[in-house]
């Protein structure tokens, strides 16, 4: 077996070759640096505005008759099976009663008789209790059947056929609630 002499003098031209090239590497010139970080912003900002086309909503699903409505999550305190309700003298139409729960009485409003829907108002059913109310406040719906999540984005160009006056928008067939024109109605109760 021969061996081949080494070319000491290609191996030293291709490290200075190579040490140039990382040489030049590092000594970017500002034009170069600036292109860099302008590239790099791009790209972040797309990410950023990928990130907020994603954000989505999350909500709760009630079902009333044959209905599906839902309302933002985050108005929502819990949801509880409808319990024996208390209800006052001369209370109005669409107050169901008062509710206690753990020591916090509510007041149930049936939702379908709030929106003046037909046939609502059955037995049973659960309570929507809501946050940030003046007084613990209560939803009946028929049943709270789960949670979605809807891109926000949707939320805002939802359908607007088959609304009524407290539905803001129609998406994936569920009306979705105006919480603040239902809590308008509540107050405009006389309880």
């Amino acid at each position: 077996m021969t061996r081949r002499a080494i070319d000491w003098a290609d191996v030293h031209r291709r490290l200075e070759k190579s040490q140039a090239a990382l040489s030049d590497a590092a000594e970017q010139s500002p034009e170069r640096i600036r292109l860099i970080l302008a590239e790099r912003t791009r790209r972040m900002a797309e990410t950023a505005g990928d990130q907020t086309a994603e954000r989505a909503e999350a909500l709760l699903v009630c079902r009333i008759g044959a209905e599906r409505y839902a309302l933002p999550l985050d108005a929502v305190a819990e949801v509880a099976t409808l319990g024996a309700l208390t209800l006052p003298p001369r209370a109005p139409p669409a107050l169901l009663g008062a509710m206690n729960l753990r020591g916090v009485v509510h007041r149930v409003f049936d939702l379908g008789r709030l929106m003046a829907l037909e046939g609502t108002g059955g037995p049973g059913g659960h309570a929507v209790i809501l946050r940030r109310q003046d007084f613990p406040t209560g939803l009946r719906v028929d049943q709270a059947e789960g949670i979605v999540s809807i891109a926000a984005g949707r939320l805002a160009d939802g359908e607007t056929a088959h609304q009524n006056r407290f539905t803001s928008n129609v998406v994936d067939g569920l009306l979705i609630l105006d919480l603040d024109k239902i809590v308008a109605q509540i107050a405009g109760q006389r309880t």
